[in-house]
């Protein structure tokens, strides 16, 4: 049986939250726990309005992911007001992480005055703070990580586009990450109207350049490549990324969640 209730302890200016499971003897076997410190707490409290959490990996000498959680204050720069070792990245990890941890640890108050859930393309984690959004985190929108998804994303796609080394293939990556991160940033476009231009006309561009017979074999390829990049990864997400549909909301104008990399 595993226990995934609050189970706070304080050690000094440190919060603990715990997850067990008790094993076939009955004895109670520690899982995962989060922490925070008070002062982290306090500066929280003042600056919830934009919050970002990131799994590192190989932290520790047990090889289990650290769940690490950001915000930003008034000067703008990054603290973490909660790390958490976990288990493992299952779903109920997770469900813990954003519907018990975040509650207990960071206040229900707080969290209620959030607006912006900034994380990577985790289906897992995502799917936790889509669940737990009108419970606790009723103002936030949930943003996915414009570097994981388009970043990320195009290096993924590095064994399927040919020629990376041509200055015309180059321009052709340069212009579509350019295009993709105005939909992402403030100044970019400013609403649905805009980016359902924005995005009729990229992929315009794509399929012009895939059928454009003076143009190279290398050239062609990489343009449907990129198009279905587009379709199957980015375009289905469109809801978690438009900056346009954070109008009115503070959101720093963050749009990734890359401040926690070196926060470890």
């Amino acid at each position: 049986m595993i226990a995934v209730g609050p189970f706070l302890w304080r050690h000094n200016i440190i919060w603990l939250c715990v997850v067990t499971r008790f094993s076939q003897v009955n004895e109670q076997i520690l899982l995962g726990v989060a922490w925070c410190r008070e002062d982290e707490v306090r500066l929280f409290e003042m600056h919830p309005e934009v919050f970002m959490f990131d799994v590192t990996m190989q932290t520790n000498c047990e090889r289990r992911p650290l769940g690490i959680g950001a915000a930003v204050d008034q000067n703008m720069n990054v603290f973490t007001p909660i790390r958490v070792f976990m288990p493992s990245q299952q779903a109920w990890v997770m469900e813990w992480i954003f519907g018990t941890c975040l509650p207990t640890l960071l206040g229900k108050e707080s969290l209620s005055r959030t607006q912006l859930v900034l994380t990577d393309g985790d289906r897992q984690m995502y799917g936790a703070f889509d669940n737990n959004q009108e419970d606790f985190y009723p103002e936030a929108k949930h943003g996915l990580c414009m570097y994981h998804l388009i970043n990320k994303g195009l290096e993924r796609l590095k064994c399927k586009i040919r020629r990376q080394d041509k200055k015309r293939v180059k321009d052709i990556l340069h212009t579509f990450k350019i295009t993709c991160f105005t939909w992402f940033q403030i100044g970019g476009v400013e609403s649905l109207e805009e980016f359902l231009l924005s995005e009729k006309a990229i992929r315009q561009w794509l399929y012009d350049l895939h059928t454009d017979e003076k143009e190279d074999k290398d050239v062609r390829h990489n343009a449907m490549v990129l198009d279905n990049f587009l379709l199957n990864n980015v375009l289905p997400h469109k809801k978690r990324f438009l900056i346009c549909l954070r109008n009115g909301k503070r959101t720093l104008d963050y749009r990734s969640n890359s401040a926690l990399e070196g926060k470890c």
